[in-house]
């Protein structure tokens, strides 16, 4: 094992202030072979403007790496105010897109309403037009439980979604019986909806 893996291997603390504390205070003198290494190193993780050669000369591991610990906590420092920007900048952006969203959305349910009126006021279900289709959608019956205490007394059971330590009415399974049998519960009222406009853009 080379001297500078030995140097890592007895790092025992980071500190801000002082940078790498080695519990080997002896001397230690890189090899050419390590100082090319470093070199390299250095060249891939510091900018052009940064004063290389300082770093390189030193012979002392803790001189060298506590100035990349001084230079990787003004880089953090960095990242974190990029990130701060970032934040600030995609937060202006969905302000922006919620405002155009709701100005743009306004236009479009008023353009839809004028086409809803129309087709209602004059009993038309549908227009096919070269830029897409509007119409009026049937929508199926709601059924509103409005009697609870009612329709537990008389439903079947089927018709009652069990739950651990409760129950409730089971709305599919009744709008099926009333569709098969065409009889509504005690307790069970069906409110026809009204048709719902839409359009389908080509």
């Amino acid at each position: 094992m080379n001297n500078t893996a030995n140097k890592l291997n007895d790092i025992t603390e980071i500190s801000a202030n002082d940078g790498l504390q080695l519990l080997d205070k002896t001397e230690t003198v890189f090899t050419n072979e390590e100082r090319a290494k470093l070199t390299e190193l250095i060249d891939e993780i510091f900018p052009d403007d940064i004063e290389q050669g300082e770093f390189v000369t030193s012979d002392d591991p803790q001189v060298l790496f506590a100035k990349f610990l001084w230079r990787i906590k003004y880089l953090e420092d960095e990242i974190g105010q990029y990130k701060s920007t970032a934040e600030k900048l995609m937060q202006e952006i969905e302000n922006w897109f919620k405002s155009k969203n709701k100005q743009k959305q306004s236009q479009i349910d008023f353009l839809s309403g004028r086409m809803e009126e129309y087709l209602r006021t004059r009993e038309i279900k549908s227009m096919s037009l070269p830029a897409g289709i509007v119409g009026l959608r049937r929508q199926p019956d709601k059924v509103e439980v409005t009697n609870a205490e009612l329709f537990y007394e008389k439903a079947d059971a089927n018709l009652i979604r069990k739950i651990p330590e409760t129950q409730e009415p089971d709305i599919p399974k009744i709008k099926q019986q009333i569709k098969q049998t065409g009889e509504v519960p005690d307790g069970v009222d069906v409110v026809s909806q009204e048709s719902k406009f839409y359009y389908k853009l080509n």
